[in-house]
Formats: C-alpha cells, structure tokens, sequence
C-alpha cells in the first residue's frame, strides 16, 4: 500500500548534502533544521493555524481578535526559530506580522457567511487498493452546501502549475468526503494581498487521478 501526502511541508526541508544545510539552514525548535528560504512562509503558517485553530466552528463574521494577539503568536515562534542577533531575525519578524495582518484582512472580508470547518486536518482518499490520497488543506470553511478550502501563499509569484495542481488535489480528496456539497478553492497570497478563486478544468479530476496513478505505477 502507497500513501501519498499532498503536504508542503517536506518542501521546506533541507538537502542532503551536510556543507549546505549548515550554511543555508537553521535549527529552529518548532520545525527542526529548515531551509532559511522557507522559513517566513513556516511561521506564518505555523501562526494562522494556531490563531485559527481558537475558532474552529465559528461563524467568521462573529469573529474577533486583535492584531496584538496575532503579533504575540507570530513573534514567539520567530523567537523559537532564530536568535534575535540572526540578521533575518528582524526582517522575518515584520514580515510574518504584515502577513498576518493581510490574512486576517482577507479571511474576515471575504468569508462572512461560513465558519471554520477544519484547520490543517488531514483528509484521505482511496485511489486503489494500492494507493491513498492524503491532503492536508490549510483551512477548510463551510456555509450552507458549500465549502471553500484555503490555501496560503507567501510568495510573490500567483497562477503557478504547482500551486494549482496542489488545490486540485485537495478538491478531488475533498469531494469524496462531502459529495453534495459545492467545493471551491482559493490561494491567499498575503504578500500581494490578493485573494483569488482558482479554476479547475471539468475533467481535472480523471486528469489528475491518471498522473497520480501513472507516476506511483510498480
């Protein structure tokens, strides 16, 4: 039996080659050794699922918190993550703040009829009697017969193949759970501050299934 995971987290971490982890990496105490790259997009992950996680079954437009709150979480895990004389100490900390402020922003004008559903919780699909689907979706939120699954992205770059491939996965892992509801998704770029529904073709679901099962084929 395969179980394939559709997580972004193995991304993050660091090549095998030892020279290079020292010199690009860093040993935090909440993720372990990460590529420095990565290490903005992680906590403020890391963040918007802990702040969220507080409101699991909420209706978003009765939701409330404050940006101090937000900073607080943000800059605890920073600190766990580097030294405050690490030149990326200061920079990340700002950044991770402004993306929490944006995401904050977008999930609470844009969502004010649903509630929160589920926060980073795994979700598995049956391909075969060979292979398993697991999706781990940042944020799942419903309202009514429809469901909307966030995804949020830290970079700066929108409409990647990458990024659209890993939301249709979780709306085909999804569909299977909640067959009659209407699923949509949506990438939540915080740095551009754009929060966009993404498309997915009528036949997305056979495409995918026959690229999954080709690649993981004996």
């Amino acid at each position: 039996m395969i179980e394939v995971s559709f997580s972004s987290f193995t991304r993050y971490g660091p090549k095998s080659n030892s020279h290079k982890v020292s010199n690009m990496c860093v040993n935090t105490e909440t993720f372990g050794i990460v590529d420095r790259r990565f290490l903005l997009g992680l906590i403020t992950h890391k963040a918007l699922e802990m702040i969220t996680q507080v409101f699991q079954s909420h209706d978003l437009s009765k939701v409330k918190f404050s940006n101090q709150e937000m900073y607080d979480c943000g800059d605890k895990l920073v600190k766990n993550c580097l030294s405050e004389d690490d030149e990326m100490f200061h920079r990340t900390n700002n950044s991770v703040r402004k993306n929490l402020r944006m995401a904050k922003q977008m999930l609470l004008n844009n969502n004010h009829d649903f509630s929160i559903l589920s926060v980073e919780k795994v979700y598995k699909m049956r391909v075969n009697s060979n292979l398993i689907l697991t999706a781990k979706p940042d944020l799942v939120l419903v309202s009514g017969q429809e469901i909307r699954i966030i995804d949020w992205k830290t970079q700066s770059i929108a409409n990647t193949r990458t990024d659209n491939e890993q939301l249709s996965i979780y709306k085909m892992v999804l569909e299977e759970h909640f067959p009659k509801f209407k699923i949509s998704t949506f990438s939540a770029y915080l740095k551009l501050g754009s929060w966009t529904e993404e498309w997915h073709t009528e036949n997305y679901k056979a495409e995918l299934l026959e690229e999954i099962i080709s690649v993981h084929r004996h």
